[in-house]
């Protein structure tokens, strides 16, 4: 498997990302992952510990089997796990790529259905652009409104 990820990262198929936005750990080895779009947010969840325990997974991503430093996970940009003693980003923090974790969530991960759209909301004579989103999450809808 992360052989066919460094084939595909290669390849000119991979589609640069814009980005992680967030990043939520459910549970266990479960992520919520919130991808950057143009004017839209796709959202998976994703069990990491299948790929976790893949024998060629390396030693990199060894240290992740702990569920404490699994749970410590980032959003920003990339998904990071920061140093578990300093906290910060240096030599022992564990990082993905957007395009490995999107090529993870496209081939093992479950989206989460949403939509989105943007208007232009007139408030005190002015004009402001606002993204409604709506989101489809196990029969429940959300509602989101954000000024942008």
């Amino acid at each position: 498997m992360w052989d066919e990820l460094e084939i595909h990262l290669d390849s000119p198929d991979c589609i640069p990302e814009k980005g992680i936005l967030k990043a939520e750990h459910l549970g266990e080895y479960k992520l919520e992952i919130w991808f950057e779009e143009n004017k839209d947010v796709s959202i998976y969840e994703l069990d990491f510990f299948p790929l976790l325990k893949e024998e060629d997974s390396g030693e990199a991503f060894r240290p992740l089997l702990n569920k404490e430093r699994f749970s410590q996970v980032v959003g920003r940009y990339n998904l990071t796990w920061l140093d578990s003693d300093a906290g910060e980003y240096d030599e022992n923090a564990i990082d993905i790529s957007p395009e490995a974790i999107r090529w993870f969530c496209n081939k093992f991960g479950k989206l989460v259905i949403k939509k989105s759209f943007v208007v232009r909301v007139h408030f005190r004579k002015k004009t402001i652009p606002v993204l409604w989103v709506l989101l489809y999450r196990h029969d429940l809808v959300i509602l989101c409104i954000l000024v942008i």
